[in-house]
């Protein structure tokens, strides 16, 4: 019986499985992009994609210690809304962040106020908090409309 395996160095391959489980190195053949697009292509038919611009799946781990999510964002669409924040980091675990202590950080962003100004900060994802950049204040969450990714590390 051929099926999708993933080889022992992350190559996904079509390739036959032995009667032993183990797959055969004969007759393989190297599927990892084309697995990957239609995963894509697949998360983005699911429900909500298109009002969201993100979806996905979690997975429990196979050792049992935790979950992983696999999901697509739309990087054409940057800006989410403040009221989506909540859910974003249990929906799509943000790949623009940064591991210091326990807390887990965005990298930066650019926050757009109520009052019609921006400002370039980050956001604890770990807490749900969001700072200025410049002040290292906390921002309050009633003030801000929107955040979208900061492109290129500002020059301080």
């Amino acid at each position: 019986m051929k099926k999708l395996v993933c080889g022992c160095f992350g190559t996904i391959y079509y390739a036959e499985i032995l009667k032993n489980g183990m797959m055969s190195s004969k007759n393989r053949t190297d599927c990892t992009e084309d697995a990957i697009r239609a995963v894509m292509d697949h998360i983005m038919t699911l429900p909500g994609y298109d009002e969201q611009h993100f979806a996905g799946y979690e997975f429990g781990k196979k050792d049992g210690n935790g979950k992983v999510t696999i999901c697509v964002f739309d990087e054409s669409n940057k800006v989410v809304k403040k009221n989506r924040w909540n859910n974003f980091n249990k929906e799509v675990f943000p790949t623009r962040t940064k591991q210091l202590g326990d807390y887990l950080f965005s990298e930066p962003i650019i926050i757009h106020l109520n009052n019609g100004s921006d400002i370039i900060g980050y956001a604890n994802v770990t807490t749900n908090q969001w700072f200025d950049s410049r002040t290292e204040e906390t921002v309050d969450e009633n003030e801000i409309i929107a955040w979208q990714y900061y492109e290129t590390y500002p020059d301080e």
